[in-house]
């Protein structure tokens, strides 16, 4: 087996885990048949045992290792940083395989291919992620152009308003995260230490505290308005050349067309 490329997770002790876990799924089925086989000829109803409420009727070795894959791939996108990796479409694709329960066994060759194939496919998601922050920005300001990004981008539902309440959206929280990824790479800087949902609590933090209601990134800001818009102010110009020269190469040209909006 090949080096992973994200070292700081033991596949070896994870893997090791899981074999327990089966181990004791295994003999947790075959207890419960037991149980089945002496009640039911007994003449008493049929007893199930489980330890998982989304499998009351039928605990089964096959059942729980489902689960049980289920959450521990999740815990290695998380754990190895590779959730920040990915950009918002990636993550939402992701969500709806784990909440349909579409992933393979977590083996040692399948951890490999999925890390392998995320890390092979890391500069097509910073450049998604680009093209999917220009489309989401409002048409209705000035600051806004049909064609390139400007030092000032206002993007619409940053935040939701409930009751006088400002709420933070994930999934604009998320292109957040997208955006400053973005920039590190343009600049060659190395990856920040994994932080789940690190703009979101930025964010978050900003609506917390009051006043301007303005979040301090690295490159950028974010200042968030009762209606829930967000403004991002740039700090340096050279930035913003280098993101409209991704929404170029994101797009299939050197000039970006008013349509790339999808609108």
């Amino acid at each position: 087996m090949t080096a992973l490329p994200i070292p700081s997770v033991s596949i070896e002790a994870v893997l090791a885990r899981r074999e327990k876990m089966r181990e004791l799924s295994a003999r947790i089925e075959s207890t419960r048949r037991e149980l089945e086989d002496m009640t039911g000829s007994a003449g008493i109803p049929a007893m199930r045992v489980t330890l998982d409420h989304r499998d009351r009727r039928d605990f089964t070795e096959k059942n729980a290792m489902r689960e049980i894959d289920r959450e521990l791939w999740s815990w290695m996108l998380n754990k190895s940083g590779l959730w920040s990796f990915m950009d918002h479409k990636a993550r939402s694709d992701f969500r709806q395989q784990y909440d349909k329960g579409e992933f393979p066994p977590l083996t040692a060759e399948n951890v490999e291919d999925a890390f392998a194939q995320i890390h092979a496919q890391r500069g097509e998601m910073v450049a998604r992620g680009v093209a999917e922050l220009f489309r989401l920005l409002s048409n209705h300001h000035k600051t806004n152009k049909p064609n390139r990004f400007t030092s000032k981008l206002i993007v619409e539902y940053m935040g939701e308003n409930w009751g006088g309440s400002l709420s933070v959206s994930h999934s604009r929280a998320d292109l957040i995260d997208d955006l400053d990824r973005t920039l590190r790479v343009l600049r060659s800087l190395p990856e920040l230490e994994h932080q789940t949902r690190a703009a979101w609590r930025t964010l978050d933090d900003a609506v917390a505290r009051g006043g301007d209601r303005t979040a301090d990134f690295d490159f950028f800001t974010v200042r968030l308005f009762k209606k829930g818009t967000g403004h991002i102010v740039f700090k340096h110009d050279s930035d913003v050349d280098h993101l409209n020269l991704m929404l170029a190469v994101a797009t299939g040209g050197d000039k970006i067309a008013p349509e790339v909006r999808g609108r």
